[in-house]
């Protein structure tokens, strides 16, 4: 079968300088691997080759032409001398002026170590053999014979080598081309060319342009900016990834008043205005690309704890999502009996449950509805809360529940723990919310129903008897939205305007 095969070529310089009066060698090392169609190396095989010298270019006239028969190793490796062949086909190898224009070395292979040659790429010299090229110009031209004026420096600018004494400069590596540059190019095979278009290397073999293209390296760590964060307060140390490779950078994209203490530390502190939301970045970057990964940071002014000032009480707080709600039910106003009514009098009234004074200091007062509006019906009223707070809407409440992932889980979320205050089963009460909701139970007419079994707080709306509300049962994960009697007196629960 006939095999097609690949090499790659080593070419090692016979001579490393050029010394006067001393004798030059005439050949040079050439070393290849030769490879079938499979790419499988060509291992302990005898070959036959043809090497020739063409002047000019790679359709140029052959001025030396010679026979090599040897033998490749375990790995396919073959090694000769050109210019010292087993036969001289044509030329002088000694006679090549090396000094005069470029030459292309052609490779033919016979792997059956006959005569039926195959060519196998033809590859410019872009190192010459300096020995070879010493004998050619030495004296030539040169009045004085001086040798010390004769010695030349080789120095290297990124890919440009340049000889002394003008002896010019040449450029290494792969030449740069746009695809409409490789496309007016006469091509010969084995030439290699960076494509500027496409980013990628191009070669030429048999005919075709082939294509090889890869990453970019070394690529930035993939950065993450931590978690999305509300904080109690105006400042908090960030969370982001150290980069494995690259560098990282904080950006404070929104919010007016931020400060990063080190921008490219990942656990930098950063300041900014209560009440404010910030985005900020993190940005990974290397010499290949620039990564980035984003986090919301809000200052939020929900105190942990509240001073009444109307009689003094403490109330804890807490902040969900940004908003900051009472984490206590509130007690404000002077106790009055079940059988009356709650009255627009200027002094706030309060039902303790069975009227016992004790239970409002655990689960807060009852009021019905207009007495907890403060007789008052505008949008987003005060009502009985404090200074700075008001009744929350049905709006402020949906907001709550998708903060604790939606009406089906958020019971459980908002509940105290525990079966102190709350009757068995308690069912999936983790308080992991803050909310802290105790059982307080309702009044409907003179009757106080389902203390320890349910939490029921008003919201703000305006209808002509019934108003909005929303509980909590012990039996139940879940919260439910309804609506009761204005006349009914349940829990308050404020938040921070």
């Amino acid at each position: 079968m006939k095999s097609l095969l690949r090499f790659s070529l080593l070419l090692i310089g016979s001579g490393s300088c050029y010394i006067l009066n001393a004798q030059v060698p005439q050949s040079f090392t050439y070393q290849a691997i030769a490879r079938d169609m499979n790419d499988h190396p060509l291992e302990n095989q005898v070959i036959e080759l043809r090497v020739s010298i063409l002047a000019g270019g790679p359709d140029g006239e052959a001025v030396y032409s010679e026979l090599h028969e040897t033998s490749t190793n375990q790995w396919g490796l073959f090694t000769l001398e050109v210019g010292n062949p087993t036969t001289v086909l044509s030329g002088i190898f000694h006679s090549i002026n090396w000094a005069m224009g470029v030459y292309f070395l052609k490779l033919e292979i016979d792997p059956a170590g006959g005569m039926s040659f195959q060519l196998m790429g033809i590859s410019q010299l872009l190192t010459v053999p300096y020995a070879l090229y010493a004998d050619k110009v030495r004296d030539n031209d040169d009045a004085d014979a001086d040798p010390s004026n004769e010695l030349q420096t080789i120095t290297r600018n990124n890919n440009e080598v340049t000889l002394s004494q003008g002896g010019g400069s040449v450029n290494t590596g792969v030449p740069s081309y746009t695809q409409n540059e490789i496309d007016t190019l006469t091509p010969y095979n084995g030439l290699t060319v960076h494509n500027a278009t496409t980013n990628c290397l191009n070669y030429y073999f048999m005919n075709n342009w082939y294509e090889t293209c890869g990453n970019c390296t070394p690529q930035p760590t993939q950065p993450n900016a931590g978690s999305d964060t509300n904080v109690q307060g105006n400042s908090i140390v960030l969370s982001a990834n150290s980069p494995d490779c690259g560098t990282g950078v904080w950006t404070i994209i929104s919010g007016e008043g931020g400060i990063i203490e080190t921008p490219d530390d990942p656990y930098s502190s950063f300041t900014g205005v209560t009440g404010t939301s910030y985005i900020l970045t993190w940005t990974i970057s290397t010499s290949c690309k620039s990564l980035t990964d984003s986090v919301i940071i809000y200052f939020s002014d929900c105190s942990p704890y509240f001073v009444d000032e109307r009689d003094g009480q403490v109330y804890p707080a807490v902040l969900i999502g940004e908003q900051c709600w009472m984490a206590k039910n509130l007690n404000i106003g002077t106790v009055i009996n079940g059988n009356s009514p709650q009255t627009n009098n200027a002094i706030i009234e309060k039902y303790c449950y069975n009227n016992t004074p004790q239970q409002c200091t655990v689960y807060g007062g009852l009021y019905q509805w207009n007495e907890m509006m403060n007789y008052n019906y505008n949008q987003s009223i005060q009502g009985i809360c404090f200074n700075g707070w008001h009744i929350p809407t049905t709006g402020e409440l949906s907001t709550l529940l998708d903060n604790l992932g939606g009406v089906g889980v958020a019971g459980g979320k908002m509940k105290s723990q525990g079966t102190n205050y709350w009757y068995p089963p308690n069912e999936g009460a983790d308080n992991s919310s803050g909310f802290s909701a105790l059982p307080g139970g309702i009044k409907s007419g003179s009757t106080f129903l389902d203390l320890g079994y349910k939490a029921i707080f008003w919201l703000f709306n305006f209808d002509e008897t019934d108003a909005s509300n929303f509980s909590l049962s012990t039996y139940y994960t879940f919260v439910s939205l309804s609506s009761s009697l204005k006349t009914h007196g349940c829990s308050v629960r404020c938040i921070k305007n």
